[in-house]
């Protein structure tokens, strides 16, 4: 019945987003009766105010997924060619894979190694902070879970703002003079406190209750988005690291 369903009534096209949509066509209907039953029960107009604010973000959730479903597998072409303008780079561009490929097999090797050149990235992202092409070191740890790679993260920072005062002090207070007063002490602030570490969920929740306090975002805070700068700065300014 659900096959029958997705192919004659809801008109799915790609079988992969079949139960997702189909998930999302049920919610939807759910929603939209809860409205209905709220209304005739005259419900109090916050509640239906509220019902309604559910079902329009069903309804948002289900129109990306058809989105989703009119979008062809495989490259596009046009005249028999590839249509390199519907490319992330809009012309035809050659990317090759950093050295992260070639040390993880030395990790499992030796342990704890990293690997430092040109990386390329081809696919959008929600923060400035990421480029096309730039230089980046990538460490591989064997056997590590994500507290591991937390822990080499907040040592590497450290070490860093560390030793650029200690190496570095005649370009650190050229930079406070011209730039920012404050980056030595901040820096050094850096390398002393610890890092605060909280989940994705918690962060979401945080954003959220900014929101309510009349906090604006250029990236709607929902589940589910990349973090931007703009929420990375309200998530640290809580420790006052920025």
């Amino acid at each position: 019945m659900g096959s029958r369903l997705c192919s004659r009534e809801l008109g799915f096209g790609q079988p992969a987003l079949c139960s997702q949509r189909l998930l999302r066509a049920v919610g939807l209907l759910m929603q939209g009766e809860a409205v209905a039953q709220l209304k005739s029960a005259k419900a109090s107009k916050g509640e239906i105010t509220a019902s309604v604010a559910e079902l329009n973000k069903a309804k948002e959730n289900l129109s990306r997924l058809e989105e989703r479903s009119k979008l062809k597998p495989g490259i596009p072409k046009k005249d028999g060619k590839i249509d390199y303008s519907q490319d992330f780079f809009a012309r035809q561009a050659f990317l090759t894979v950093s050295g992260q490929l070639l040390v993880e097999t030395y990790a499992c090797a030796i342990g704890s190694v990293y690997t430092f050149g040109p990386t390329f990235r081809a696919e959008h992202s929600h923060t400035s902070r990421h480029l096309a092409e730039f230089w980046m070191v990538e460490p591989e740890i064997a056997f590590a879970d994500l507290k591991d790679d937390m822990n080499c993260a907040e040592a590497y920072v450290k070490f860093l703002c560390q030793w650029l005062p200690d190496n570095c002090i005649d370009d650190m207070e050229f930079m406070a003079k011209n730039f920012d007063k404050g980056s030595i002490d901040h820096i050094r602030m850096v390398a002393s406190m610890p890092f605060e570490r909280i989940s994705y969920a918690e962060a979401i929740k945080l954003l959220e209750e900014a929101v309510k306090k009349d906090k604006k975002f250029e990236n709607k805070v929902e589940w589910g988005i990349d973090l931007a700068s703009e929420h990375d700065q309200i998530l640290a300014s809580r420790q006052r690291h920025v």
